[in-house]
């Protein structure tokens, strides 16, 4: 299993309403195929089977549980940790693509480093 399989798991079992919005998703396909292309339930089951959940950084920083360090991001999308309590950050240098808000499209270090805070290592 890759980090982006470990992770993308990770964040779905701490944020499950993930999978309700990709059935949504699924839904709307099915409707527009029905609809427009006059496409069979098999038909349409082929097509849809294996959409996965787009993730964004919300879904990332809700699944993040709490404690004596926070995880904060700032508007240029680079994480850093907060002790509760504190002012001063310390910035990591890894990014999250913030014009790309989807965990699919985020760099290899940035899967890692998500990772690591959510998965144990």
């Amino acid at each position: 299993m890759t980090n982006l399989e470990k992770l993308r798991a990770a964040i779905i079992e701490a944020v499950p309403e993930i999978v309700e919005r990709v059935d949504k998703e699924v839904l709307g396909y099915a409707y527009w195929f029905r609809l427009h292309k006059s496409w069979s339930d098999e038909e349409i089951l082929e097509c849809v089977t294996g959409v996965q959940p787009k993730i964004t950084l919300a879904d990332v920083l809700r699944a993040i549980p709490g404690g004596e360090l926070t995880l904060v991001i700032d508007d240029m999308g680079e994480f850093g940790w907060r002790t509760t309590g504190k002012r001063d950050v310390y910035w990591l240098g890894v990014y999250w693509n913030l014009a790309k808000d989807n965990l699919d499209d985020q760099s290899p270090e940035t899967i890692d480093f998500l990772t690591s805070v959510l998965c144990n290592g």
